[in-house]
């Protein structure tokens, strides 16, 4: 799997934000209820964000997109911070970059949008354990402290 350059900043907070397209579709009955059903079991997550690099590493971004990723057709893992936290994630640019628009001297700002092959969730069925999901760096830390050889 192609792999983001490491050596390049990941994207700013600025703009940063998720979307995700509605799986269900609704039907307005005869008798004015809805019906809704599943029109897609994948969903895919879009992620709007933005880059500021240096003009060497715009150089670094602009060939690495051009050539290894062949203008954006090919999939590759990037690590992101969604509300999963922070992972690897296979993604895939939705069109080319807006940009490069200079913001600093030789600081040039990017924009673009990222497809996710996989939406991001918790792992499996830890939503049916919150109490755990939700202290799970206590119990890290407790564990470690208590049972450290195991």
């Amino acid at each position: 799997m192609i792999q983001y350059p490491a050596e390049l900043p990941l994207p700013l907070q600025d703009g940063y934000g998720l979307s995700t397209v509605d799986p269900m579709r609704a039907t307005q009955m005869v008798t004015g209820r809805m019906r809704y059903r599943v029109r897609h079991s994948y969903v895919p997550t879009e992620l709007r964000f933005n880059f500021n690099f240096s003009q060497d590493e715009a150089g670094i971004f602009e060939a690495w997109y051009a050539r290894t990723i062949n203008n954006g057709l090919e999939w590759f893992e990037i690590q992101l911070q969604t509300p999963a936290g922070f992972a690897l994630y296979e993604a895939h640019f939705k069109g080319i970059y807006q940009g490069p628009d200079l913001t600093q001297i030789s600081r040039w700002r990017y924009s673009a949008v990222l497809q996710l092959k996989q939406r991001p969730l918790i792992p499996a069925p830890w939503e049916q354990f919150p109490q755990y999901w939700l202290n799970k760096n206590v119990i890290d830390v407790a564990v470690n402290r208590e049972w450290p050889e195991a």
